[in-house]
């Protein structure tokens, strides 16, 4: 079993959770919007992809089952900068030069792995290879594959 999915705009990392103090000894903490439209715009692919792949996403959840081992790739596009010279684009866009800028390949892959859980795994803890890559490309976009280990 596996299922690919393309999720359109700037990749996100998972940003921290945020601590507002209510009252005095009292705090309390939240999930930043931000982060929290992304996780349900990365759900609303995933279930477009299973629906594209002939999968019910009304059928019983997860998609992998329980003690499956699970592989996630995910490939983080981003479109190269509007001021890079010609001859930066170029070695941007052939693979030549990555992006070394936020977010960091290890918040993108939290954001991702978060969102799935159960709906495509029980719990994150399923995932036993995980490969991040920050690229250039000609639109943003956050490219995730799903498959069983074997």
């Amino acid at each position: 079993m596996e299922i690919n999915f393309l999720v359109p705009g700037m990749p996100q990392g998972k940003a921290r959770p945020r601590v507002v103090h209510v009252a005095p000894g009292r705090s309390t903490a939240y999930t930043p919007t931000a982060t929290t439209y992304y996780e349900n715009l990365i759900r609303i692919m995933y279930f477009q992809a299973l629906r594209h792949a002939g999968i019910d996403p009304d059928s019983p959840l997860p998609l992998f089952p329980e003690n499956t081992p699970v592989k996630v790739t995910i490939t983080a596009v981003f479109r190269p900068p509007a001021r890079a010279t010609k001859l930066k684009r170029a070695a941007m866009l052939s693979g030549r030069t990555y992006p070394l800028k936020k977010p960091d390949t290890d918040n993108i892959g939290k954001i991702v792995l978060d969102a799935l859980n159960r709906l495509a795994y029980k719990d994150d803890a399923q995932v036993a290879a995980l490969e991040i890559q920050k690229i250039y490309g000609p639109d943003d976009s956050l490219e995730v594959h799903l498959e069983e280990l074997s």
